[in-house]
């Protein structure tokens, strides 16, 4: 009788407990299926194997230079001042330079990282002045030329021009 009585309790058991376990089936496997869902966006990109960091180089970007400009008429000389801005150093910078294109292209080398023949030297910092001579005022630039040979404008001087009254 013991046997039979396992076997029952065994058989209702199973009886009572099988809808549970299904329903638990169920819900674990639409648990796993929500979980894969909401993570696939979340790991889109996002490889086992991830790359090391690059060696290339980024290409110098000019330094901020903002310069300020006086005319002296007593000396026939344009006074650059390197008002506020980035550090010029040697790493961000292969040269500046004060040109006046009108005036026979008088070009002022302000600081060069390969040249001897310069008014000042690396590190130029805010504060440092230049002083450019041209024989009148005419529009005068301010050019960086990066490590890589690019250019940019980074100021340009306009004298005030006198009008006539009769506007001509």
């Amino acid at each position: 009788m013991d046997g039979c009585v396992t076997e029952f309790l065994l058989r209702y058991v199973d009886a009572v407990t099988q809808p549970y376990l299904r329903i638990r089936q169920h819900v674990a496997c639409v648990n796993r299926r929500s979980l894969l869902v909401a993570l696939a966006p979340g790991l889109a990109g996002c490889s086992f194997a991830p790359s090391g960091p690059s060696t290339e180089s980024y290409p110098a970007s000019a330094p901020n230079i903002f310069a300020s400009f006086e005319w002296d008429s007593d000396q026939s000389a344009l006074i650059v001042t390197f008002d506020r801005g980035n550090r010029v150093t040697a790493e961000n910078t292969r040269r500046l330079v004060v040109v006046t294109p009108d005036a026979d292209g008088i070009e002022t080398v302000w600081v060069d990282r390969g040249g001897t023949d310069t008014a000042s030297q690396f590190p130029l910092t805010p504060g440092a002045t230049l002083r450019h001579e041209i024989p009148a005022p005419a529009t005068t630039r301010v050019v960086w030329e990066g490590p890589e040979q690019n250019t940019r404008l980074v100021g340009v001087w306009q004298p005030a021009t006198p009008r006539s009254a009769g506007g001509e």
